[in-house]
């Protein structure tokens, strides 16, 4: 069975009122990215600084979430970045993109700001209601996590903050949540709980059954053509050494240290599903992000003493501790991830922040100092306001101090870099995980199945530059979004990881 005729939610926090406007994909033929860019422009008010009323915050699941396409559960929430500075875009993952396709959900724009605190946008069907999730303020994120599931049932969706996102700290992130299972959610890089926060949104929740979920599927042309597709795609990215072999043994352990870096293979193992349910409450163990994913990183990794890393955010953060502190303590790693999620921020971003606080105070950095920084971010004190604050937050604080290069240097990128982001776009705005760039990026057939993908879901006629031409057109919209010359160029996420797909392109040369 499909989902009904897709629709655009417009919600207004300040008088709780909503305008659903049906938008035919198929006539429109304007999709991720660039849909949430049109939209951000057309009801956010350009000069508006990010905190402000009339600051907007845009959610589009992926062209592909709520269809049957491999790893393509994903979604973009947008929003505008401070003193009219361009455009914030994150690409986030959970239950929440495939919720909002199988209900016909091409959009969801949220204006004003609610007058109360821990607003609950909750969205049943295509039907939208505010309500209040009282007593949530303060509370760690894997409770405000169990009371959403308490109110709106086991199988709900949601994006929310925690602690740090209603103190609007720059470093503030969402959560977001998996299908009912171990774990039972996660807290990305995003730095949007700010925005959240100041508009006193606590979380936006879909109530979906088990039968919705399992025999409702996203409106698709033609749906018999796409599910043929789907499957050759998924055997394609199988097929692939990175995403069938390193990625789901590994996880993001393989691409930390370079994938030219094979001692990295010797510090990992994988993780039996009796040893995590013997560390968990839980019988589903999550090993991809949603239930189509045919990678899997989730839980399959442990380290030395056996304790399994749950996702690649968490291996990261281990990994960020080496690197700069040299401190090789897998109880530490697993200290920090846990308690700056019950903050409700990311744990990389902690550690590149509290890398760079150090640097402006010289002090010498140490166990006790990193789960220290957390305890001052919970107790709300002037140092936890300063380690929340962010890169930009510490720019503003010590401008003498800091190192101009402490983070990657921003610069106009080559060619081949321009190429890769196109590329890399266009993955993100189908609902792409980007560890599936392995399998696609640089290859004509995969992109050709792709295209056939795009025409049996929205019908007309679909090319590998078709999906390109939506890829420039959304890079132009974030360039025409920027009013501060000196921020960095449209999409400076990408490069970072292009130095990864690059280092794959040479190994297979």
């Amino acid at each position: 069975m499909q989902s009904k005729n897709e629709v655009v939610l417009i919600f207004n926090l300040t008088d709780g009122s909503v305008e659903k406007k049906p938008y035919p994909m198929e006539s429109t033929m304007t999709y991720g990215r660039l849909l949430a860019l049109e939209l951000l422009r057309e009801y956010g008010e350009p000069w508006a600084n990010r905190l402000d009323e009339g600051n907007a915050l845009v959610l589009v699941p992926g062209l592909f979430a709520g269809n049957p396409a491999p790893s393509a559960g994903r979604m973009l929430l947008v929003t505008q970045k401070d003193g009219n500075a361009g455009v914030q875009i994150c690409n986030i993952t959970g239950n929440l993109p495939e919720a909002l396709g199988r209900n016909g959900i091409a959009a969801v724009v949220i204006r004003g700001r609610y007058g109360k605190e821990n607003g609950i946008i909750r969205i049943s069907g295509q039907e939208v209601q505010l309500e209040t999730l009282p007593g949530a303020t303060g509370k760690y994120t894997g409770r405000i996590v169990r009371a959403l599931r308490a109110v709106y049932g086991k199988n709900c969706a949601a994006v929310g903050i925690g602690p740090a996102g209603e103190r609007k700290l720059s470093a503030a992130a969402v959560f977001s949540t998996y299908a009912e299972g171990y774990p039972e959610y996660y807290v990305p890089r995003t730095r949007v709980g700010d925005v959240f926060g100041a508009k006193g949104l606590r979380a936006v929740v879909v109530e979906e059954d088990s039968q919705a979920r399992a025999h409702i599927l996203r409106n698709t042309a033609n749906p018999e053509r796409f599910e043929i597709l789907a499957t050759e795609l998924a055997n394609r990215i199988r097929r692939n050494e990175i995403c069938g072999n390193a990625l789901p043994s590994y996880g993001a352990a393989v691409l930390q240290t370079g994938l030219n870096d094979r001692t990295v293979f010797d510090q990992f193992s994988d993780a039996s599903v009796l040893e995590i349910q013997r560390m968990t409450e839980f019988d589903n163990i999550h090993h991809g992000c949603t239930p189509l994913c045919v990678i899997g990183c989730l839980n399959r990794h442990a380290r030395r003493q056996r304790k399994i890393f749950t996702s690649p955010l968490a291996i990261e953060t281990g990994a960020l501790i080496r690197k700069y502190f040299g401190i090789d303590d897998d109880e530490l790693t697993f200290r920090i991830v846990k308690q700056s999620e019950d903050l409700g921020i990311s744990s990389a971003e902690y550690i590149e922040n509290f890398r760079l606080y150090a640097e402006c105070i010289g002090e010498t950095v140490t166990e006790e100092s990193l789960v220290g920084g957390l305890a001052e971010i919970e107790k709300d004190s002037s140092v936890g306001r300063i380690l929340g604050s962010g890169e930009a937050g510490l720019r503003m604080l010590y401008p003498d101090r800091m190192n101009k290069d402490a983070r990657e240097a921003r610069r106009e990128p080559s060619e081949r870099e321009k190429s890769l982001r196109e590329q890399i776009v266009a993955l993100d705005s189908l609902g792409f995980c980007i560890f599936t760039a392995f399998a696609i990026i640089d290859n004509s057939e995969s992109w050709k199945l792709l295209a056939e993908m795009a025409e049996a879901r929205l019908g007309g006629d679909w090319t590998e530059q078709k999906l390109m031409e939506q890829s420039r057109k959304s890079l132009q919209m974030e360039a025409d979004f920027r009013r501060v010359q000196a921020e960095a160029k449209a999409g400076t996420e990408i490069p970072g990881f292009a130095s990864v797909l690059e280092q794959y392109r040479e190994m297979k040369k």
